[in-house]
């Protein structure tokens, strides 16, 4: 079966229309997309981009509308790994997936937007192989604290001593793992490996069966389902009244992505 979901409008910017952030104007959206039936809402992991005017943090947001929405899901569209550190993520996940009531899919990834976290003062790493590790020492962090039970951990990346993640996650063994890839030798096997399910930008249909043939092919070294594997795709719908419209909104959006 199909789902759909809808990205919130959580920063100034991300519409070629003006538009404001306020939260009342994300409730609104948020109840009218449940109201509407979609399956999902998801926020992007951003703290800045360069161009908007400004942003809200993506799990302040899907927090408070976890109290405010009674059926449709949430999730982050990618939550980017160094933002936090792994184990303060496990926690937030199983405090939002209690809130909810069982509701919260989690998306992550490796995170791409140098400038953003080093005006940050975050832990960016250049290296991509090393980032790729980081992400991954991250995912086996979080599935440990996400049993309940005390967790010492002694990695390349990442430590703890004793940590205990309580009360756990509503949904078991942990809320759905999104993973956010397009890498095929290491970021579609981590997918295989790890995800209960795949997000990628769109793609023509083509490029977009070629990746779902390397997870396949991923999935039977590692001895996956790949059924088990939910598949999804980010896209734009742009809805416009005429062809003037319709070149304003092109050039906005050629705009928007080389700012960020």
């Amino acid at each position: 079966m199909i789902k759909f979901g809808v990205c919130l409008p959580t920063f100034q910017g991300a519409s070629s229309r003006p538009h404001t952030i306020d939260f009342d104007g994300l409730e609104s959206f948020a109840l009218r997309a449940e109201e509407l039936g979609y399956d999902s809402l998801w926020a992007a992991d951003h703290l800045m981009l360069g161009r908007e005017g400004g942003m809200h943090e993506a799990w302040s947001v899907i927090s408070a509308l976890a109290l405010t929405t009674s059926r449709i899901r949430l999730g982050t569209l990618v939550l980017c790994n160094t933002h936090r550190s792994p184990a303060l993520t496990a926690k937030m996940v199983a405090t939002l997936d209690q809130l909810s009531g069982g509701r919260l899919d989690l998306g992550i990834g490796t995170g791409w937007h140098k400038s953003e976290q080093e005006s940050y003062g975050l832990r960016w790493q250049d290296d991509i192989p090393t980032r790729i590790a980081m992400f991954e020492e991250g995912l086996l962090l979080m599935q440990r604290l996400f049993s309940g039970e005390r967790v010492s951990f002694d990695g390349e990346f990442y430590s703890l001593e004793g940590a205990v993640s309580q009360p756990r996650p509503v949904q078991q063994p942990h809320p759905p793992i999104w993973i956010g890839a397009s890498g095929e030798r290491v970021m579609l096997r981590l997918v295989a490996q790890y995800a209960d399910a795949w997000n990628i930008p769109a793609l023509p249909v083509d490029e977009y069966a070629h990746k779902l043939d390397v997870i396949r092919k991923h999935c039977q070294s590692v001895g996956r389902d790949y059924d088990s594997i939910e598949k999804s795709m980010e896209t734009r719908v742009m809805i416009f009244d005429d062809d003037s419209e319709m070149e304003n909104i092109a050039q906005w959006f050629t705009e928007f992505q080389n700012s960020v």
